[in-house]
């Protein structure tokens, strides 16, 4: 999946800050081992870029693009007619045949009329996509960040949500699947807490720093360019159960060196004891 194409970026910050040595000495260790990766990338890139006359890891960017852009596609401007009213009614007729509750894949079907409409095809079509969908998200940023929004509340979800109606078992996961959410979002709020005030081992750290570099990394994508499928977060959850798992034993293991937390007498009594202590 083009998703993956810049993922050596998150091993590459990991093994920098892992080595020893200068900044130097930081920057060529890391690149001799993202080396073999940023080669094939920028080789991808660069034919992309003589074949589509723009850099890319994939030459569907455009259309892609244009699953964010879907709810405000009428705001083009009527310059770029005919090609506007053709997004706009294909957009309307994926929500009356029910194929989206909000239309975002209306560009797929919408894709194999465009040549006809507006007489481009193939490289100069690609380039007349991108651009009217760069011009969308610089005119109507909050509109696109919506979309982004929603996206992610999608990726978060059960990935097959269909089979937790159907049994019991099915239901089952369904609740799992939500304490697992919640699970997660605790230990991240306050791991990243115990890593500031450098509670956390460096050597668990720089595990952390992977996975969540991971994670992040395929929601940005998923969510700023696709869709936001829950489909397209199940390769990265393996990856959240460690974090979830590694950040649990954290919390509690520095509550444990930390002690039970006293009560309100135990602390009041500790103040008064404070201040009969006689001074020297």
């Amino acid at each position: 999946r083009p998703t993956f194409t810049l993922w050596w970026l998150a091993i590459g910050v990991v093994v920098a800050v892992a080595s020893g040595g200068t900044p130097a000495a930081r920057l060529r260790t890391a690149l001799m081992a993202v080396g073999p990766a940023l080669v094939l990338v920028l080789l991808l890139v660069g034919f992309n870029t003589v074949r589509f006359s723009y850099p890319t890891t994939t030459p569907l960017l455009p259309w892609n693009l244009s699953t964010r852009t879907a709810a405000f596609v009428e705001r083009l401007p009527q310059s770029d007619e005919p090609a506007r009213s053709a997004l706009i009614n294909g957009r309307d007729l994926s929500l009356l045949n029910g194929e989206s509750h909000s239309g975002v894949v209306y560009i797929w079907p919408v894709r194999g009329e465009l040549p006809s409409v507006t007489h481009m095809q193939g490289r100069e079509l690609d380039q007349y996509m991108i651009r009217l969908n760069a011009k969308l998200i610089a005119q109507h940023p909050l509109s696109y960040l919506t979309a982004v929004a929603t996206a992610s509340g999608t990726y978060v979800l059960l990935a097959q949500p269909d089979t937790a109606g159907g049994s019991a078992l099915g239901l089952v996961w369904l609740g799992v699947h939500v304490v697992l959410v919640m699970a997660f979002a605790v230990q991240a709020t306050v791991i990243g807490g115990l890593v500031l005030l450098r509670k956390v081992q460096r050597s668990t750290v720089l595990v952390l720093a992977f996975c969540y570099m991971t994670i992040a990394y395929n929601w940005l994508i998923s969510t700023f360019v696709e869709v936001g499928i829950p489909r397209h977060r199940t390769p990265t959850d393996a990856l959240i159960l460690l974090v979830t798992a590694v950040g649990w034993s954290e919390l509690i293991r520095e509550r444990n060196q930390r002690g039970p937390a006293k009560t309100s007498d135990e602390l009041a009594m500790s103040v008064s004891d404070g201040r009969r202590r006689p001074t020297r």
